[in-house]
């Protein structure tokens, strides 16, 4: 217990105890108002203090709706989420429940990427586009069109959606994301399948199941250079864009890249720039697949990811949990 008056906290920011003594819980006053000062504080659970000794909810959600539902995504905003279940894609607006919108050819994974004002989606056989309209269309040949196939590992790269398909990277017309030019469409093909494929300032990250390369260059019709960066294959679904000011080794840019490889957490920035952040810090099982997100609390960002270690059908969600301080490196 505290041995001094008011709140008092570890090294690490938690909340130790207070002097106090309980007297019953306090239902009249709001918590969210409550100063630790006071006296009336004498415990907190799932909330945190401010610097003003005042008691505040933490940071969470409510769940508004439940279901089998996976693969879900959202806007920047928050207006707008989507989400498959059952073989259907489904939209949340905040109003409601979610609304089935396109039916799908099966219940696999789906892919999200925000290209301008529209939102395109594959499962690695459909592929289509959701809300918005392309006003910006440039029709080089139009005798060469051909209508965009399913990939995964979806992202947009200079004006250009790029996907794969197995062991082979494809992009798209110039600002028509439904359609290739079959003379300007396969961008490389690798030796092993393509699980990451993340751009930077000057090229593109991409990781298969047994390497990590990176392709210099800005554009198809300009050529890419692809260099071998490290023999370790990238684990599907880990890859999360940030901000290298969260790692000062990478360099001073704000376009950046950290996964999980078979290696350990890596970062991957311009010019090719490769960092393995964990290689010897920690050791598990990287599994066949994962979901990943950057997380940053109080200024201090961390990458947190967990992985199936499993038969791809028994997800495990708490099979491996990392957490990684990137601000540390």
């Amino acid at each position: 217990m505290a041995i001094g008056p008011g709140v008092q906290h570890d090294p690490q920011g938690q909340l130790k105890g207070c002097q106090y003594t309980f007297s019953g819980m306090n239902n009249i006053t709001d918590p969210t108002n409550l100063d630790v000062t006071t006296g009336k504080v004498v415990d907190g659970i799932n909330v945190d203090f401010d610097d003003e000794n005042s008691a505040i909810t933490r940071r969470g959600y409510t769940v508004g709706y439940a279901g089998s539902y996976h693969s879900g995504w959202n806007n920047d905003d928050g207006t707008t989420a989507y989400m498959v279940s059952g073989g259907w894609i489904y939209e949340f607006d905040g109003e409601g429940a979610p609304y089935a919108i396109i039916q799908l050819s099966n219940n696999n994974h789906c892919e999200f990427c925000q290209v301008n004002d529209v939102v395109v989606y594959s499962n690695g056989t459909d592929f289509g586009v959701l809300g918005g309209s392309f006003n910006q269309r440039q029709v080089y040949s139009p005798e060469f069109k051909s209508a965009t196939l399913g990939g995964r590992c979806l992202e947009f790269y200079n004006g250009r959606l790029y996907f794969a398909r197995g062991s082979s990277i494809y992009c798209t017309d110039t600002f028509d994301v439904e359609h290739v030019d079959v003379r300007f469409s396969r961008v490389v093909t690798l030796q092993h399948t393509i699980t990451m494929c993340k751009h930077v300032e000057d090229g593109l990250w991409i990781g298969t199941e047994k390497y990590v390369y990176f392709l210099a260059g800005r554009d198809i019709r300009e050529g890419f250079i692809q260099t071998i960066v490290a023999k370790a294959g990238v684990v599907y679904g880990t890859a999360c864009k940030i901000n290298t000011e969260d790692i000062p080794k990478a360099q001073n840019t704000n376009s950046g890249v950290v996964f999980l490889t078979t290696g350990g957490i890596c970062s991957g920035g311009n010019s090719g720039k490769y960092i393995n952040h964990s290689s010897t810090d920690v050791s598990f099982d990287v599994g066949t697949s994962g979901v990943a997100t950057i997380s940053t609390t109080k200024g201090i960002s961390q990458y947190k990811v967990v992985v199936n270690t499993g038969d791809a059908s028994d997800y495990n969600p708490y099979a491996v949990d990392i957490d990684i301080p990137i601000t540390e490196y």
